[in-house]
């Protein structure tokens, strides 16, 4: 979500072109600009290429994910947001692309049909974070409508790139640019996303918190958002899932907005990050969704086990699957692991999908530990 979205204003400086009688090569494009606003074309041109490049890569990494996907999964609602959030940030980058490095002419119909992938994307990319919180809020229904209404609200912001941006023809040539700076409303497409995420990350932390099973305290309470301390196992890797995508994209949309509104900054720096911030955002997205489907989960969680802490080689009578222990007590930290495996997957999946919620999750959750502690009674 994100982020950050206000791509359409990274390229717009305000140009004037130059009386190409002056000019000693009148067929190269960046000869008829300033220097100074052509080297902010070509600066921002390579920041959107290396952009696309990364997003390739990763396309390219999970192809074998992709592939699993769609031969051993059911095709639901989640998996085809997700691959459409992947196809349309991958069109809308590798057009732009191509509307800032070739001479394509018409410049201000093929922008058109290039910012019209631009309000799917983004959304997509949303909606993808949005599922992952609301199957955790499933029962509470103004909860889900706040999220809604929000997720609503980045589908209009990410309307005003396409309304507010134009683009002409270089001089003479068939090279595109942007005629002008976009208008202060259109960094909404930024705003919004950054908002939505904030409150869904929030939302999210503060769910996760009321399954801890330690005593509730201030620096308790803090350990256990920031590290997953005493949070089962299913509501930790929900939470590290929200963390991963709340820190890389929610700080860098933020950054993204500051530098927009800071004068001192030439037009097209102020806007520079906006398509890392495009990538940043599907990728991780993308990344909570297939962590969640696949079940890649954090090995080490912490289960509650009802003896004393001598016994188990871990204070506070907790045992930590993974841990070295005594031998007396191995076969149950090795049932703890396959108990462990087991709820991954079922949880996992049907988590995906949107379909459990967290009061489900923690019955399933007490029921793992309450048989993995009858386990330990009678191996004692």
């Amino acid at each position: 979500m994100t982020t950050p979205n206000a791509t359409g204003i990274a390229m717009g400086a305000s140009v004037a072109p130059i009386n190409s009688s002056f000019l000693p090569n009148p067929f190269t494009p960046m000869a008829f600009l300033p220097p100074d606003v052509a080297r902010q074309v070509v600066v921002s041109v390579y920041v959107l290429v290396g952009t696309t490049s990364i997003l390739i890569w990763d396309v390219l990494c999970h192809l074998k994910d992709d592939y699993r996907l769609l031969t051993q999964y059911r095709i639901n609602f989640t998996m085809v947001v997700y691959f459409v959030a992947r196809s349309f940030n991958l069109l809308y980058l590798i057009g732009y692309i191509i509307v800032n490095s070739a001479p394509i002419g018409n410049c201000s119909v093929v922008m058109r049909v290039i910012q019209s992938f631009f309000p799917i994307a983004i959304p997509a990319s949303e909606m993808l974070f949005f599922l992952h919180v609301r199957a955790v809020y499933i029962h509470n229904r103004p909860a889900v409508w706040l999220f809604t209404f929000l997720w609503l609200c980045t589908i209009a912001s990410s309307l005003t790139p396409v309304i507010s941006s134009t683009y002409m023809a270089i001089a003479f040539t068939e090279y595109c640019i942007p005629n002008g700076s976009l208008p202060s409303y259109a960094t909404a497409a930024a705003v919004v996303p950054l908002v939505n995420d904030s409150v869904l990350f929030c939302a999210l932390a503060l769910r996760m918190l009321r399954s801890s099973y330690h005593e509730r305290t201030l620096r308790g309470d803090i350990k256990s958002m920031v590290f997953g301390d005493h949070i089962p196992l299913v509501s930790r890797a929900l939470l590290q899932n929200g963390q991963a995508y709340f820190l890389s994209t929610v700080f860098l949309n933020l950054i993204t907005v500051i530098m927009y509104y800071i004068n001192s900054l030439p037009a097209a720096y102020r806007a520079i990050l906006g398509f890392p911030s495009i990538l940043l955002m599907n990728v991780m997205a993308s990344r909570i969704y297939r962590n969640t489907k696949f079940g890649r989960f954090s090995s080490s969680p912490t289960w509650p086990v009802p003896s004393s802490s001598a016994a188990y080689g871990h204070r506070g009578g907790y045992l930590r699957t993974g841990t070295m222990v005594a031998p007396h007590v191995s076969v149950v930290t090795t049932q703890s692991r396959d108990l462990e495996s087991s709820t991954i997957i079922r949880d996992s999946q049907s988590m995906s999908d949107g379909a459990s919620t967290s009061s489900d999750l923690r019955e399933k959750f007490d029921l793992e530990a309450g048989r993995l502690s009858n386990t330990s009674d009678n191996v004692k």
